[in-house]
């Protein structure tokens, strides 16, 4: 249980927004990556050893083109998609898979930016807020500082990450 709640927290972000491309549809791509931590919890789904991030970015596509692939002709009018919508999967797939490579690079920067230039206490900070979902005061309680001080720190982290990655739109 607390190792899938620990993947859940590690990958949930990235698995939602490659399923919110490929679906279109922020409740039905939750849907998608929550079916999947469920399979996880319930024992239908089984972890390989080594359950990188590319697994579960791999598993969360087949998920996501599964279930395109089992709409009903009615579902896909009424969700706008073409009536032969998968074989447009089969050629939009590497358009998709590209724009998911562009995200995680990005992402991989900005997480690689955090990692290298932050200051020691704002790096824990951010990381504890974004990756681990942690609150202000689960933080601060955690390290010893006020909750005015984690807010201080993120606020800091968030002008570092901006001011590199959108230069133009700080001045």
């Amino acid at each position: 249980m607390e190792k899938i709640e620990q993947l859940f927290r590690q990958h949930y972000s990235k698995m939602f927004l490659v399923s919110r491309m490929i679906l279109g549809d922020e409740e039905t791509a939750r849907d998608v990556v929550s079916d999947i931590f469920a399979d996880l919890l319930s024992g239908k789904l089984r972890l390989p050893p080594k359950s990188t991030e590319g697994y579960f970015v791999v598993l969360t596509r087949n998920r996501c083109l599964n279930y395109l692939r089992k709409m009903t002709l009615h579902e896909k009018v009424k969700a706008g998609l073409k009536v032969d919508h998968t074989v447009d999967i089969v050629h939009d797939e590497n358009r998709i898979i590209r724009e998911i490579d562009h995200e995680m690079s990005k992402a991989d920067q900005m997480l690689r930016f955090v990692d290298e230039e932050l200051t020691l206490q704002t790096r824990r900070v951010v990381n504890m807020h974004y990756r681990q979902k942690l609150t202000y005061r689960e933080i601060s309680e955690e390290l010893g500082i006020s909750e005015a001080a984690v807010y201080k720190h993120l606020a800091q982290g968030i002008k570092r990450i901006k001011e590199h990655f959108n230069p133009k739109n700080n001045g």
